[in-house]
């Protein structure tokens, strides 16, 4: 019989030759594609220190299975999350608060009523709550440089919160609140580099935000359900979600994110 002489599908080939050699299908994108402000130099220095101070993980060393323990509660817990330096814990709950718990203070005060002496009156609270929403709290997300942090909840809002004390505004004071949605807002995500970040709602939809703007830069439509969960690629150049309609979806961040430029 006659060798047959058909030529395979382009699609075919290009399968077998990734299948092949293993590699990337393309080069990875520029993180200049992306339009950004520029990192301060204290930034910059943070996410260095960060690196540094890892601690190495093994079978010999492995992370302690409780590190802190949420006591008395107010209502149901619903989200809770660390900043990127381990040294505050946030919890959102029924009751529509969002708790601010400053782990160092709260060491530094059971040292100083260990020891006898009496905590400094002048020393901010270690615990501070949060009062903006005005329905249960379901996302939580802190800012690269742990300044801000970012709030949902099924009253159709997302809000952003200042955490650390400065001379012109305490911590824990309400910024922006973000409208659009419209029906309960299950999660929301800081982009890794900051400035953006992302909404997922009841109302099948995911928001592309800029913190800076009321308004949302792109609205995600494809889901068929509600979306429960959003995130940003470590690179910020693509977001991904989870629907109810039992499908994940992975969206192109350089469409959206040039939208305002």
């Amino acid at each position: 019989a006659a060798a047959s002489t058909r030529k395979p599908r382009a699609g075919a080939a290009a399968a077998a030759k990734r299948k092949g050699d293993g590699g990337p299908v393309g080069p990875p994108p520029a993180r200049s594609r992306i339009p950004i402000p520029a990192w301060s130099r204290h930034v910059e220095e943070s996410v260095l220190l960060d690196a540094l101070h890892r601690s190495p993980l093994s079978a010999a060393a492995l992370p302690s299975c409780c590190m802190a323990t949420l006591l008395n509660a107010r209502d149901s817990v619903n989200s809770v999350g660390y900043s990127h330096d381990a040294a505050t814990l946030v919890s959102g709950h029924a009751d529509s608060t969002i708790l601010l718990s400053n782990l160092r203070r709260l060491r530094e005060q059971q040292q100083l009523a260990a020891s006898g002496d009496g905590v400094p009156a002048d020393q901010p609270p270690p615990v501070r709550t949060l009062v903006g929403h005005s329905g249960p709290v379901y996302g939580l997300s802190f800012s690269r440089d742990d300044r801000f942090l970012l709030s949902s909840s099924q009253d159709g809002t997302a809000r952003l919160w200042s955490v650390v004390d400065s001379p012109k505004l305490a911590g824990g004071s309400c910024l922006v609140c973000y409208r659009g949605h419209g029906f309960p807002v299950w999660d929301a995500a800081f982009s890794p580099l900051g400035y953006y970040f992302a909404t997922a709602s009841y109302d099948t939809t995911a928001r592309v935000w800029a913190t800076d703007k009321l308004s949302p830069l792109r609205i995600l439509v494809g889901h068929l359900a509600d979306v429960h969960c959003v995130r940003f690629h470590p690179n910020s150049n693509y977001v991904l979600t989870g629907s109810s309609d039992c499908s994940l979806r992975m969206w192109d961040g350089s469409y959206f994110f040039n939208v305002l430029w």
